[in-house]
């Protein structure tokens, strides 16, 4: 979905109100091969503050997007703004296309989680087939890595070629044990080709799930597109917004929401979330 930011100072906390209104989510996180570990998530009106089991947190202003990162244990911190995230951007599709990123990929072509962030990156510039091919080069030699499997039919789909991304989606579920996000991404494949039965027993799951646990509201309102429902989908999202559903900063440039981009709620939504 992008850059992922981590986290944040003692003195920064005193600032995040506590209120009725705020939230807190606990995330129990298993990375491919490794031992279970839990993030922590605090949301409130106008900041998201996020906590990584490795002593790392980040603080993004809501409003500004602007985001203070810092590391607890080294005691740094860093802020970036969102005209940094744009010069970010631009230098990524800079270094991708020189001459040092090509050869990078001839010495270190195996690096799983280098090759699959590269591929997002790519995804999200609708630069399909070079996506495809970062992700397809980490399933040759580590099969089960979730990320690419994700990755991989997230492209497919995002491309309309969903006989090959459907599997790749299903695969995706079946090594996260379901996580929402798979499941949406599956979905709205499903949604896509008119096998509605599917897709509404998967947004049918999410909203089980809501009930009774913490379910980003954009999986939900995905799935929603995909089937064009787009007051469902405009409900879910407008939910998504109001618990600082952290989804909502790629409204802009998710596909899945491409089916919303002709409706003015979903343009006013984009446009009070400093996206357009």
């Amino acid at each position: 979905m992008a850059f992922r930011m981590y986290f944040v100072a003692a003195g920064l906390l005193a600032a995040l109100p506590a209120g009725a209104d705020d939230l807190t989510i606990v995330s129990k996180m298993t990375r491919d091969g490794g031992e279970p570990t839990t993030a922590t998530s605090y949301l409130s009106s106008d900041h998201a503050r996020m906590v990584q089991p490795d002593g790392q947190e980040a603080i993004l202003d809501l409003k500004t997007g602007q985001t203070t990162v810092i590391d607890g244990r080294k005691k740094e911190y860093f802020v970036v703004t969102r005209q940094d995230m744009d010069q970010m951007k631009a230098k990524l599709e800079q270094t991708m296309n020189s001459p040092e990123m090509k050869r990078a990929q001839e010495l270190d072509p195996l690096s799983s989680y280098f090759a699959t962030g590269v591929g997002f990156a790519l995804l999200w510039a609708k630069r399909h087939d070079e996506a495809t091919s970062w992700f397809r080069r980490v399933l040759e030699t580590d099969p089960t890595f979730l990320r690419a499997h994700w990755g991989l039919g997230l492209t497919e789909a995002s491309a309309r070629d969903y006989d090959a991304s459907i599997p790749e989606l299903q695969t995706a579920v079946d090594l996260s044990d379901g996580g929402a996000a798979f499941l949406c991404s599956l979905g709205y494949a499903f949604a896509a080709v008119n096998r509605r039965t599917e897709a509404t027993r998967i947004v049918e799951e999410l909203m089980k799930r809501s009930r009774s646990g913490y379910v980003p509201a954009s999986t939900v309102a995905a799935v929603f597109s995909g089937l064009g429902d787009r007051d469902q989908a405009m409900t879910w999202l407008e939910r998504a917004d109001r618990e600082r559903d952290p989804w909502v900063t790629s409204l802009a440039i998710d596909f899945m929401f491409d089916p919303l981009r002709s409706d003015p709620r979903f343009q006013s939504l984009v446009h009070r979330l400093g996206l357009s």
